[in-house]
């Protein structure tokens, strides 16, 4: 009977509501299903914040999407956060403890397991998705919406201590994004060791980079989104143009500085390596949010990517056809304040 009413609630509200209202209202649904268990009707004693506090969930319980997701949402959180003089925490535990690659900057944002409430007489799971790329909406209509929303969240749960938010809103404009970013986070001391290693491949001087987001189509790459993957001789032929696309934009700068490229595709870095003027980052190539939290795994080659993305003097975005255009490379040129150029080959 449950199952019944659901569908026809489902149905009726798909019919007469906005494309963001529905995406909203059944995503919660699904994250009530996901998170629900770990919710009580006992009441217990966690750590005093100034309530009510807004915490960036990231706990492997509900999809999180990649690391550009998860930074766009802790960032945006915190923006909202400050605007209306609340308390902000991030909690990220999956599938690793983000402490081992970013640490609290200006803002203390730590929390500890146990100073998070799970009492629902207190506490309040939401999800604030993005939706405009999967169904053509407008993206900024979506980031109005998402600003709108919180408010709505806050201000009709007064009594409400913790908000235990997942989400990778973007309301936050471009101008804003880096300043926020360095406010929250600098890199562990691990972290910042191997920045500097790799600072010294390129002689501390300025360098370009690109960025190749083939997804699974070379075969060598498991995406959380999944995708097709194309025959032996067209990865070849991807190869071989993205190699070609690299010799041409060092031309056309007349090979005044190296190359950084980052990709998805180990074979590809593995091509593109063996050019003098390129250097890139060593290490396993995953999508953070198709990892098993049971298996020991470094990220550090995600986070070095981006970082070096963020520091170089221009970013080129490429994209071939039935390429994915990778926010992670777009992410990384606003962390930077970095200019950028989507060159489709």
């Amino acid at each position: 009977m449950n199952s019944i009413f659901y569908r026809l609630k489902r149905k009726i509200r798909k019919m007469f509501c906005s494309k963001l209202v529905y995406m909203f209202w059944e995503d919660n649904e699904s994250l009530r299903s996901h998170v629900g268990n770990y919710y009580t009707r006992t009441c217990k004693v966690v750590g005093e914040f100034s309530a009510p506090c807004l915490i960036m969930m990231v706990d492997g319980r509900f999809p999180h999407g990649g690391l550009a997701d998860r930074l766009r949402g802790c960032i945006n959180l915190y923006k909202f956060a400050k605007e209306r003089g609340m308390d902000f925490r991030i909690y990220w535990k999956s599938p690793f403890d983000i402490h081992e690659y970013l640490t609290c900057n200006e803002y203390d944002w730590k929390i500890d397991q146990d100073e998070i409430s799970y009492f629902m007489g207190d506490s309040f799971p939401v999800t604030l998705g993005s939706y405009y790329k999967q169904y053509s909406l407008s993206e900024a209509k979506e980031a109005e919406f998402q600003y709108q929303k919180m408010n709505e969240i806050i201000d009709s749960h007064p009594h409400i201590k913790q908000f235990h938010f997942y989400t990778n809103a973007h309301f936050v404009d471009d101008k804003e994004y880096a300043e926020l970013f360095k406010e929250l986070f600098v890199p562990s001391e691990g972290l910042q060791e191997k920045i500097s290693f790799y600072s010294k491949v390129h002689n501390y001087s300025p360098y370009l980079s690109m960025a190749f987001r083939f997804r699974q189509l070379l075969g060598d790459f498991e995406d959380a989104s999944g995708g097709e993957v194309l025959s032996v001789a067209e990865r070849k032929q991807y190869i071989e143009d993205s190699l070609h696309l690299i010799d041409k934009v060092y031309e056309e700068n007349n090979g005044e500085q190296m190359i950084f490229v980052t990709s998805d595709s180990k074979d590809f870095i593995k091509a593109a390596s063996e050019k003098s003027y390129v250097f890139t980052v060593s290490g396993e190539i995953v999508h953070i949010d198709k990892q098993c939290t049971l298996v020991k795994t470094d990220y550090s080659k995600e986070f070095l990517d981006m970082l070096m993305l963020a520091r170089s003097s221009f970013i080129y975005v490429c994209k071939k056809e039935r390429m994915f255009t990778p926010g992670f490379s777009l992410n990384a040129a606003k962390l930077g304040g970095v200019m950028f150029k989507i060159i489709k080959y």
